[in-house]
């Protein structure tokens, strides 16, 4: 029924030799095929109707990808998205489903979101995300090539439910909506500057390719506070793991803390349930803290714990950025980080323009959002801009 229900196309992708090649095609069939089957994600205009995530249980175990699946799906029930989680075969990967309206999404827009969950997600398989051309998911019911089928996590009235209201589809937006939640480090550039920050791995597991240096005050204080009630601990071990990745620690710094840190406490509850997040968590926070450190060899200032203060406060709670409007709120306070640490100061003199270009947002949603930001307090408006084209906007991160 979900093969034709929701097919973008006319025609399924065939597995004929059970070998993972799914080369051959064919009309959408009158009844299941014998073999392994897939469905495209686009349309014939290569526009994203289906999200498949593809968490693969081959690479880091079926725990790993149930334990990914759990926190995509976490995120589209928070956001309100409805969805399909099966378990894709006898292995224990899983898959994710999201229906996307008319007029689905783009390539482009589908394939940075693939990224950017990358790094969240070690178990996802981004290359149907990535391939509008003849990227293809094995949908619910389809049959594996090592025995048994994709099925549903749920049953009866709950998936006849689940079906009904996913026929709707989910706006387009959903893409957005996700990646607002997912800060990322975007791919560096190939003549980049050898001095920036890398990630490197060693016998004590990854870390920043910097000198280790003791831990600062907060980042201390927050490792021996035990959070008291209603604190999100999700966003205090992600405040506490950056720290610590950007005082140059290691992957077995982080597990000796989080077997008796009080602050830790929520990665050492969900290792006691059998869902070791640790590792994952650890390697976002790399991620977050290569993107905006200083180069090793240049003396930190003041300036920079500021910032670090002012980036943990945006990454603390991404459900924020998951309101209308929110993705490019978030995506134009990392661009102004990413200025400000440049520049090694809070205020800037910037036109909306050249705003727009650095944070990847049209020019006429940065001035309507940065009236937004400064109601909120996340910028100040020191003097107002000029007249003339590309108008400057003297601003300081608050």
């Amino acid at each position: 029924m979900c093969t034709r229900a929701w097919s973008p196309r006319t025609r399924v992708r065939l597995d004929l030799g059970r070998t993972h090649d799914y080369g051959s095609t064919a009309v959408m069939p009158a009844t299941a095929p014998t073999v392994p089957w897939a469905i495209y994600l686009t349309d014939t205009k290569r526009r994203y109707r289906l999200l498949a995530f593809d968490l693969d249980a081959g690479r880091h175990g079926s725990a790993v990808a149930r334990a990914d699946a759990q926190q995509i799906c976490k995120h589209l029930s928070e956001l309100g998205v409805e969805h399909l989680r099966t378990t894709s075969g006898p292995s224990g990967g899983q898959h994710v489903w999201v229906r996307l309206a008319a007029p689905g999404a783009a390539a482009e827009d589908v394939r940075g979101l693939a990224r950017a969950l990358r790094q969240h997600y070690p178990s996802l398989d981004t290359s149907a995300l990535s391939n509008p051309v003849t990227g293809a998911v094995r949908p619910p019911g389809a049959v594996h090539r090592h025995g048994d089928h994709s099925l549903p996590h749920l049953g009866g009235p709950a998936l006849e439910s689940t079906l009904s209201r996913m026929s709707q589809g989910t706006s387009p937006e959903v893409v957005a909506w996700l990646l607002a939640r997912h800060p990322f480090t975007a791919a560096p550039a190939r003549d980049a500057d050898p001095r920036l920050i890398r990630i490197v791995a060693g016998t004590t597991g990854p870390r920043l390719d910097r000198p280790r240096r003791p831990l600062t005050e907060r980042t201390r204080t927050l490792l021996s506070t035990t959070p008291t009630l209603g604190t999100d601990r999700s966003a205090l071990a992600h405040s506490i793991l950056l720290g610590m990745a950007r005082a140059g620690h290691t992957l077995a710094d982080v597990q000796r803390a989080v077997s008796s840190a009080p602050g830790l406490v929520r990665l050492r509850e969900d290792a006691a349930r059998g869902h070791d997040d640790t590792e994952r968590q650890w390697q976002r926070a790399l991620h977050s803290a290569a993107a905006f450190a200083p180069a090793a060899g240049i003396e930190r200032l003041p300036i920079d714990d500021e910032l670090d203060l002012i980036e943990d406060s945006v990454v603390a709670d991404p459900s924020r950025w998951a309101r209308p409007g929110g993705a490019s709120d978030e995506r134009i306070l990392h661009a102004l980080l990413v200025l400000a640490r440049t520049a090694r100061t809070r205020s800037l003199d910037i036109d909306v323009r050249r705003l727009a270009v650095s944070s990847a947002v049209a020019a006429s949603t940065v001035s309507r959002r940065l009236r937004v930001l400064a109601d909120e307090g996340w910028v100040i408006q020191l003097r107002p801009g000029g007249r003339h084209s590309g108008s400057p906007l003297g601003t300081e991160a608050s």
